[in-house]
């Protein structure tokens, strides 16, 4: 029975999308950013995981020649707990799933906190700025050498209260691929495509 339940045949639709998700992402031009899409159920998540170990293959003699290399990095996108995505909770996220080992760090102290005795510091992850963590960020995977980056639920980064914030979600997005020279995947529901208008 669980080999039964832990079987699984390629879909052709399936495949199709796997081949093309790959030559979006293998073809040339530097840093950019490919969307992955499609009903929920559609087996999304199956894809991502598929393109993840894909790509871990692919990059296994850089992983041999250096293990402190990481060319493929995946995590989800987490659901607001407020009315809009957190920017700074997915930076976390994502230095943690890199293995930033300095993750509880992350700072940007005020000067006062120099000059006078006596005063206590702020907690390193509560009262760092999303700024902070995301030059963290770009640091960590220029250092870690990631190529790709896979965010499955990406769909839930354009979760915003105001809906002219769209355009600045995709250009945070993309200046990270530009910055860090790292292809981003974004697998997600079909809201994903709203942010084709945004930018060309």
């Amino acid at each position: 029975v669980i080999a039964f339940n832990n079987f699984m045949v390629d879909h052709p639709h399936f495949t199709h999308g796997f081949e093309q998700a790959m030559s979006a992402i293998n073809s040339a031009g530097g840093s950019r950013v490919v969307i992955v899409t499609g009903p929920t159920g559609a087996g999304k998540t199956t894809l991502a995981r598929k393109i993840y170990k894909t790509l871990r293959k692919q990059y296994s003699k850089l992983i041999a020649s250096d293990p402190g290399c990481i060319p493929v990095v995946g995590l989800n996108a987490v659901s607001p707990n407020g009315i809009a995505f957190s920017w700074k909770d997915f930076f976390v996220r994502l230095l943690q799933q890199a293995g930033d080992v300095l993750m509880k760090r992350k700072l940007l102290l005020p000067r006062q906190y120099e000059l006078f005795e006596g005063m206590s510091a702020p907690l390193p992850i509560e009262q760092s700025t999303a700024d902070v963590l995301r030059r963290a960020v770009e640091k960590c995977l220029k250092n870690r050498k990631i190529r790709v980056l896979i965010i499955d639920e990406a769909h839930h980064i354009l979760m915003v209260n105001d809906p002219k914030r769209l355009e600045f979600q995709f250009e945070a997005l993309k200046s990270l691929s530009i910055e860090s020279n790292v292809v981003i995947v974004l697998v997600g529901t079909y809201r994903l495509l709203a942010i084709r208008d945004q930018s060309g």
